[in-house]
């Protein structure tokens, strides 16, 4: 059975003439112990998925399923299961870790949650947890702000490894850092995933981390899922034009693949009828007047039949070879 399931899930940001989907109908699927990534341009929508899916954020509508178990909108003692179970890990460190608190303290407080522990038996296990992210156990009595970047990111990781999740949510958590620490960071968690069987959400923009991390990618562009297929065949042969843009862009930018096309980006507070990426898209009716299905219809529409379920008019169905 799944351990994370996301079935049709919505969010709406803002107020009045200013309010927008800004999540609209994402589906995904992360099976135990499995690790997908989930990329796009800023502004694409996936951190407020994230944040959606750890209830920090209200859906609008969908669900986030645990075994079977629907979460959107729990509140109260459902929404602390859920947040137990399923840990969100900051880009900024600082976020969640309070500055007051030593980082025994903050490791603590996590590990205490729900379980009854001794004084003692508390210091054993925030001593265990600063070993397993490789951080001395000498570091439970300093304060956050006398870290590095990169050592605060692994307190966090090791706050969020104390309520023994089973899904980790790491949102663009090595964008921060010193490029001499993110590989010690990716490798930190690509172990974390080995010895402890978490499933691993990776949201990012950077092509590199979720290769590396990766099992699977999801492309999301404009609150949609728009491709979804196995980290090399997903990036050895990309089938949705704004997939292509994304690995383009990221091998000019040394994979970093945050600027995508030029032009002028469609309107996320009124998106485009049928296809959202069609106004830059290279193979739609800008290069093709004749192509008016973009113009009329949804290509979400039929997804499910083509190659890495994607949403483009013009892929191919799974069967053609």
């Amino acid at each position: 059975m799944n351990t994370l399931s996301v079935r049709d899930l919505r969010v709406r940001v803002g107020d009045g003439r200013a309010a927008m989907t800004a999540v609209d109908g994402v589906t995904l699927d992360l099976p135990a112990g499995g690790a997908l990534g989930l990329v796009g341009e800023s502004g694409s929508g996936k951190s407020t998925c994230a944040r959606a899916i750890v209830g920090l954020t209200p859906a609008a509508g969908g669900q986030v399923l645990l075994d079977g178990r629907d979460y959107a909108g729990a509140r109260g003692r459902r929404l602390r299961e859920l947040r137990r179970r399923v840990q969100l890990v900051f880009q900024d460190p600082r976020a969640s870790l309070n500055p007051r608190m030593t980082v025994g303290e903050a490791i603590g407080e996590a590990a205490a949650a729900g379980r009854r522990l001794s004084r003692q038996a508390r210091a054993a296990e925030v001593a265990r947890l600063l070993e397993q992210v490789a951080l001395d156990p000498a570091h439970a009595q300093v304060r956050p702000g006398a870290l590095s970047g990169g050592q605060r990111q692994r307190v966090a990781l090791a706050r969020a490894l104390a309520t023994r999740p089973d899904v980790i949510v790491a949102d663009e958590v090595t964008a921060a850092l010193d490029v001499s620490v993110q590989g010690s960071v990716l490798n930190l968690l690509r172990r974390l995933r080995a010895e402890t069987g978490l499933g691993l959400l990776v949201i990012s923009h950077d092509l590199a981390v979720v290769r590396y991390l990766c099992t699977e990618i999801a492309v999301m562009h404009l609150g949609r899922i728009v491709e979804r297929a196995p980290t090399p065949t997903l990036l050895a042969a990309p089938q949705h034009p704004y997939t292509r843009a994304l690995i383009e862009a990221a091998a000019l930018a040394g994979l970093d693949g945050e600027q995508v096309a030029e032009g002028e980006p469609p309107d996320p507070l009124h998106p485009p009828s049928g296809c959202r990426y069609r106004t830059i898209c290279p193979v739609g009716p800008l290069a093709d007047e004749s192509r008016r299905i973009c113009v009329t219809l949804d290509p979400a529409v039929g997804a499910d039949g083509r190659r890495h379920r994607a949403a483009c008019h013009f892929v191919p169905p799974e069967t053609v070879v």
